[in-house]
């Protein structure tokens, strides 16, 4: 899914400083976004490893993309502890 949604913006994402909307929102569909979040609420219900290993893979292909994840992840860590 990186390299067939998330890479081919990869350079246009950088030249422009925006975000690819087409790689967010095919990361949204693959439930990216719900990594941490516990079943109950929809989510898939991983830990921070599986998290973390999402990431790194986005990053391959788009670092860009693989920050706002990682800043979503670490808003939706947040939002669980308290």
């Amino acid at each position: 899914m990186v390299e067939e949604s998330v890479a081919p913006h990869a350079e246009a994402v950088d030249r422009n400083a925006t975000s690819s909307v087409t790689a967010l929102d095919a990361l949204r569909d693959v439930g990216a976004f719900g990594v941490q979040v516990p079943r109950r609420f929809g989510g898939l219900g991983l830990d921070d490893r599986a998290a973390a290993l999402v990431v790194e893979r986005v990053a391959r292909g788009c670092a860009s993309t693989a920050a706002v994840l990682m800043f979503h992840y670490q808003v939706v860590r947040r939002t669980l502890a308290h």
